[in-house]
């Protein structure tokens, strides 16, 4: 892993699954972590190590209110407050995120639709943008990584899912839309797509009777 010792990072959704390992890991390798996420009292459990990996000053945690849903004002007003914790960011994990319930198109109400693409399209837009230009304004040649998911590739479609693959394929637009138009800042904006694993938000997934097999095998069959 690239030497993270002394940076500082900006975990959105970081009080459970993956964003709560980020920070695990980040603090492991002496990153300073913002951890940012609604549920803040879920933070209190995260605990940066003693000691640095090289030692240094100790890796800090700073616990952020952050609800990726709220106004672009709000947004904002708590990614300064992140940025006035230690100085600076140098980087951006956009990692919150809702799937919603397990529903075909046609029985998809349109307010969970927009739930799911606010929380997952607009508020990495958001956020994004808020990290991004404080980037460029400090000249910091910052990573912003956002995370998508397999269900917005052609190998993780699952039925049920329209709204989330939806906007989790518009993150990756956007990253690549990111990417380009932020490397004149020397901004780098990356995208990573995790599979299927258990956590707070794919358990009811995983207990699901999809009956997959027979549904491949029936959709799979050559027609003359």
């Amino acid at each position: 892993m690239e030497d993270l010792e002394g940076k500082v990072a900006l975990v959105t959704g970081a009080s459970s699954g993956l964003g709560r390992v980020f920070c695990e890991e980040l603090l492991r390798h002496g990153c300073h972590v913002v951890a940012a996420a609604r549920r803040t009292h879920l933070l209190h459990s995260l605990t940066p190590p003693a000691h640095s990996p090289a030692g240094r000053d100790p890796p800090r945690l700073f616990p952020l209110s952050l609800d990726v849903t709220s106004s672009e004002a709000s947004i904002d007003y708590a990614i300064q407050l992140a940025w006035d914790a230690f100085g600076r960011l140098d980087l951006l994990i956009n990692n919150a995120g809702f799937r919603g319930s397990i529903k075909s198109p046609l029985e998809l109400d349109e307010e969970e639709w927009k739930k799911v693409l606010v929380t997952d399209l607009t508020g990495v837009w958001l956020v994004s943008k808020a990290v991004g230009k404080r980037f460029a304004a400090a000249n910091i040649k910052g990573s912003i990584i956002n995370i998508s998911s397999i269900a917005a590739l052609e190998r993780g479609h699952l039925p049920g899912a329209s709204a989330y693959a939806a906007s989790k394929a518009g993150v990756i637009q956007l990253t690549k839309v990111m990417a380009l138009e932020l490397g004149q800042h020397k901004i780098r904006v990356n995208s990573i797509a995790p599979g299927l694993f258990l956590s707070e938000i794919t358990s009811g997934l995983l207990s699901q009777d999809w009956g997959m097999s027979s549904w491949w095998m029936e959709g799979s069959q050559l027609k003359d």
